[in-house]
């Protein structure tokens, strides 16, 4: 999926606001990013051994491992996406 700048062509935003299909794009563009940060996450989570076990183990930790994983993703799709 690209992610044009619609903010450069101002006719065409117009148009999408109007016929709503803005709405269905930026949806678009948030599950899109969404699937992929999750699937980031659960990867990391693998290579780092935050598992079930881990979990099972130590509830508290095994959250707080998986918040930090998932806000340093976070982080690096929010420069993604604003640079």
């Amino acid at each position: 999926m690209t992610m044009g700048c619609t903010l450069e062509r101002p006719d065409e935003l117009k148009e999408m606001i109007e016929s709503g299909e803005l709405y269905r794009h930026l949806e678009q563009i948030e599950d899109h990013y969404n699937d992929k940060l999750w699937d980031m996450v659960e990867a990391q989570m693998e290579r780092e051994h935050i598992d079930n076990e881990f979990k099972a183990r130590d509830p508290i930790g095994w959250a707080g491992h998986a918040n930090r994983i998932r806000w340093q993703i976070s982080e690096v799709f929010r420069e993604e996406i604003c640079s």
